[in-house]
Order: C-alpha cells, then sequence, then structure tokens
C-alpha cells in the first residue's frame, strides 16, 4: 500500500476523482477568464458608433452571494443593470449600464446613443 503523496507527480497519488473534479474545475475557471479577455480585447478593437434611438425597456437582475468571515455567514448582493435601445432601422441593441445612467434613462426617451460592441458609452437624450 503506497501512502498519498508519496508518489511522483503533481496529484502525488491523490485518487483519480478528485484529479478529474481538480482539472474539470481548473479548466473552467481557465475557460472564463480567457473569455473574459477576448471579449474585452473584442470590444475594444470594435468602433465606437453613434445612433439615434429610442429607449424601448429596462430591466435589472440582481446576484446574491453568500460567504463567511470569521465563521459568520456574509450576504450580499450584486445588481445589474440594462437598457434595450431601438434604432431607426428597428434594430435592438440591450447593453449594460451604471446604475445612476439607469436611473436617469426612462422608457420612451428618444436621443442619441454611443456604443463601443457590448460596451455602453453613454446617450444624450433629445428635449422634446
Amino acid at each position: 500500500m503506497v501512502e498519498l503523496g508519496t508518489q511522483p507527480g503533481f496529484f502525488g497519488g491523490a485518487p483519480v476523482g478528485f484529479q478529474v473534479v481538480f482539472i474539470l474545475v481548473t479548466a473552467g475557471i481557465l475557460f472564463t477568464v480567457v473569455m473574459a479577455v477576448v471579449k474585452g480585447i473584442s470590444n475594444a478593437a470594435a468602433p465606437l458608433l453613434t445612433v439615434e434611438v429610442k429607449v424601448v425597456a429596462k430591466r435589472y437582475k440582481v446576484k446574491g452571494h453568500m460567504h463567511t468571515q470569521d465563521n459568520v455567514p456574509m450576504h450580499s448582493s450584486t445588481t445589474y443593470y440594462f437598457v434595450t435601445f431601438e434604432k431607426e432601422n428597428g434594430e435592438r441593441i440591450e447593453l449594460q449600464v451604471k446604475d445612476r445612467e439607469f436611473g436617469l434613462i426612462v422608457e420612451g426617451d428618444v436621443g442619441t446613443l454611443s456604443y463601443q460592441g457590448d460596451w455602453f458609452r453613454g446617450f444624450l437624450r433629445r428635449q422634446r
């Protein structure tokens, strides 16, 4: 019988199930990081577009988080805000916006939207 940790190699004789789970979790994390970097590079390379739009919808998504600190359960949440704009040709685009922008934009507003890839850059409301 061989003791755990006495085998050569990265896993040192750890059970195969542990090795598989470790590899899958590591691959998942690596994939998520690579995709975030690729998306950021893609957005940065996209042209800055400015178009006339109408605000047709607003929504938000709340994600809850739970962790422990000094053995005390801690709860927190993050809110993500989204606005759907309709271009003059009928095409719709939904962009994530900051909370301040979300509060200032109202459904039915008409104005000029600036965006770059998936990044919201600004909205200038036209006076009615």
